[in-house]
């Protein structure tokens, strides 16, 4: 995760707008998710913060929001807009029940043991606190990396590791390692949180579907347990 961020500038793809499902899609589902909830003065830990874009618009709405994230470079930019703090997933540097939501956006599924991550998730967040999660969506399809398109998944049921293709609209791409998991590994990594709202943003059709997924992202809202 850290190497490729770093080496193929995809902070800069972010803040440019460059890649539309970001500029599209995730803020759509960042919106259908967070738009029930007041966050005045609540505590939120923005789960690999990243440069800290959406950790800072809820800040804007008056939350109280500390950005953690492993790679310094990127908390370097974040630092800018919101409180930050470098450190695992896997062991989050914070006491039991601190916070009022935790967002996690596109993270779990670059991680190699996202169980341990809901765990310290689910330890770190107060009774009854929610997570605002988003990961690839398992149904998403699979890239076909050397001709740079979308193929036909016909191993939907198996976890393994895969390369996405980043299109950019500057002419550019680029391709990242995740893992695959199917949805039923997810509802058992997410075991202690009840479900509260589910969302599939569409990308417009102007986006041709063999360069982009038109269903990239799932966002989910679960309330701990």
């Amino acid at each position: 995760m850290k190497s490729w961020i770093e080496e193929q500038g995809w902070g800069h793809a972010v803040e440019a707008g460059l890649y539309p499902p970001i500029a599209i899609s995730k803020k759509k589902g960042f919106e259908e998710l967070t738009k029930e909830y007041r966050f005045k003065n609540k505590t939120v830990l923005d789960h690999g913060c990243g440069t800290g874009v959406f950790g800072a618009l809820l800040k804007k709405r008056g939350a109280q929001v500390t950005g953690l994230d492993i790679s310094k470079r990127l908390l370097k930019v974040a630092a800018t807009r919101i409180k930050v703090v470098q450190g695992s997933a896997y062991r989050l540097p914070f006491k039991d029940a601190k916070f009022d939501f935790v967002l996690s956006l596109m993270v779990l599924h670059v991680l190699t043991r996202p169980e341990q991550a809901t765990k310290e998730i689910r330890r770190v967040l107060k009774p009854k606190g929610t997570l605002l999660l988003a990961i690839v969506n398992p149904r998403a399809g699979a890239w076909d990396v050397k001709k740079k398109t979308i193929k036909k998944d016909s191993k939907y049921g198996k976890v393994a590791q895969r390369k996405w293709v980043f299109n950019l609209t500057d002419g550019t791409a680029f391709a990242a390692t995740y893992t695959h998991r199917p949805l039923s590994f997810w509802m058992r990594a997410l075991k202690g949180f009840s479900v509260r709202c589910v969302y599939e943003p569409i990308l417009p059709a102007r986006y041709p579907k063999g360069k982009y997924a038109q269903k990239e992202f799932l966002f989910l809202a679960l309330e701990k347990e």
